[in-house]
């Protein structure tokens, strides 16, 4: 039985099964079964059977769960194997199984993975072990009874990179697997004879190791339709635990001994190809040593690769953010045969309405509406800017509104016909009162005056604003508030 504790101290218990019906054997289930205890108590908080789909197809292997891993959104995804027919040889099963459900176990995913070999040969495929590789990817450790094998897979189940280490003898069975920032480690033994000689391989982090690699392949598979959910419910006792004494404990001398049977030696693995990173919107970044870079260059880390050489890894960072795109505010041709549009500089292409231009700038002699669209890695920037004909613009001014709260004339404020800029627009009462003053021109007065609604009446607006050319002009004049 896999057992692991979750975030939140729950624990996630899984194990294959196998369901038996002692009147016909031949309704007898195979599958897997996982169930989520409170930590505290030990009683089920929710518990889920998955059965292989079609039970009467023959013999089956259903091999034991190797990983429970709950990935970084909370869903979880445990590692088995099976096969639909089982191998008679050593190890029975030839697929490897990655089932991903959602946090109370409903299934949400659901793939398998086979070497890939002729139609008519299914060859035998095993996972002994697992180990986390940080952010929800897993490594897995496998075998064919015969050779070993490492397969990477990222948070969503799919294969980063597969390896295979026939090298290391024959008849090799795999046992554990550990994924480290200095690269992966597993064992293996050799099964023939009962022998217990372990064999020890170390990979870099993308599973390299000289020594004993040789080609291998995997292929993913939809496997949603081979398992499907079975009510099957489990009997729950809480039973007194019984606790013996420990009379004596004894020591005894252990040897192991370890040689060297590969190693390579001739250290000239420097990578010289530059992994090209584009950094979106964020001032800095961390290396996979962990130093911190916030400005666009060619960085290198150093790192020990599987056979002892010293490895160089070159970086070449770019910084960028989203284009930010700023044509200015509406603006006028009056007195001009042309004006110069201005966009952000650096970039490769700009889209002017709708046409492609590698200039950041573009001379307009016509008024009309001009669109600006930039484009990076990043994402996209746009403005748009209004060019008129002349400068200055009639004002115009309501004479009443009602703030009667019924959609209609509420506010008393510049109509959207109004292209001069306000700079404010004051109210005053019969008193000479400012009661209300304002420099967004897309806000109003709703009639009251420290939130007191205001009588039926005329009052007094004043009214400053600048034309598209700069030009500073007033008005003053008189309006109706009617209730």
């Amino acid at each position: 039985m896999s057992i692991k504790q979750l975030r939140n101290g729950d624990l996630v218990v899984a194990n294959h099964i196998v369901a038996m019906d002692l009147v016909n054997w031949a309704n007898t289930k195979y599958g897997y079964y996982i169930a989520c205890l409170d930590s505290a108590g030990g009683m089920r908080n929710w518990e889920r059977t998955f059965m292989y789909a079609d039970s009467l197809s023959g013999t089956k292997a259903i091999e034991n769960i190797v990983d429970l891993t709950e990935l970084p959104n909370g869903d979880l995804s445990f590692i088995a194997s099976y096969s639909d027919t089982a191998s008679i040889y050593f190890r029975k099963s030839s697929k490897v199984i990655n089932f991903v459900t959602d946090n109370i176990g409903r299934p949400k995913k659901i793939t398998s993975y086979r070497e890939v070999a002729p139609a008519a040969f299914s060859p035998t495929l095993f996972a002994s072990s697992a180990s986390d590789a940080g952010h929800g990817e897993r490594v897995v450790l496998m075998d064919n009874a015969d050779a070993s094998f490492l397969m990477h897979l990222d948070a969503s189940g799919t294969i980063k990179w597969q390896k295979g280490y026939a090298k290391t003898g024959r008849s090799q069975e795999t046992k554990s697997v550990i994924s480290t920032s200095n690269g992966n480690y597993f064992f293996s033994f050799t099964h023939n004879g009962g022998s217990t000689d372990l064999t020890l391989v170390k990979t870099d982090s993308l599973g390299n190791v000289d020594c004993v690699q040789t080609p291998f392949s995997l292929v993913e598979e939809n496997a949603s339709a081979v398992f499907k959910e079975w009510r099957l419910g489990f009997k729950v006792d809480q039973v007194q635990g019984v606790w013996y004494p420990v009379i004596a404990v004894g020591a005894g001398d252990y040897h192991m001994i370890g040689t060297v049977d590969c190693k390579k030696t001739c250290c000239t693995e420097v990578i010289d190809t530059a992994i090209d990173l584009d950094v979106c919107n964020s001032d800095s970044y961390a290396l996979p040593d962990d130093y911190i870079v916030n400005v666009s260059g060619n960085y290198q880390i150093s790192y020990k690769t599987a056979s002892g050489c010293d490895s160089i890894v070159y970086y070449n960072i770019r910084f960028s953010k989203t284009p930010s795109v700023d044509l200015g505010p509406a603006a006028c041709l009056d007195g001009k045969d042309s004006m110069v549009l201005k966009g952000p500089i650096g970039y490769s292409h700009y889209n002017w309405n709708g046409i492609m231009s590698n200039n950041s700038t573009r001379t307009i002699r016509q008024p009309g509406r001009y669109i600006l669209t930039v484009a990076n890695g990043c994402g996209t920037g746009a403005d748009t800017i209004e060019v008129y004909q002349k400068c200055e613009f009639e004002v115009f001014v309501p004479s009443a509104f009602s703030p009667n709260h019924d959609q209609h004339n509420d506010y008393f404020k510049l109509p959207s016909l109004n292209k001069n800029k306000l700079i404010r627009l004051s109210i005053f009462n019969r008193w000479g009162q400012m009661i209300y003053s304002t420099t967004d021109a897309n806000k109003g007065w709703d009639g009251t005056f420290s939130n007191a609604p205001q009588p039926t009446g005329i009052y007094i607006y004043s009214l400053e604003m600048e034309t598209l050319d700069g030009k500073r002009i007033s008005k003053k004049g008189t309006v109706v508030l009617v209730r």
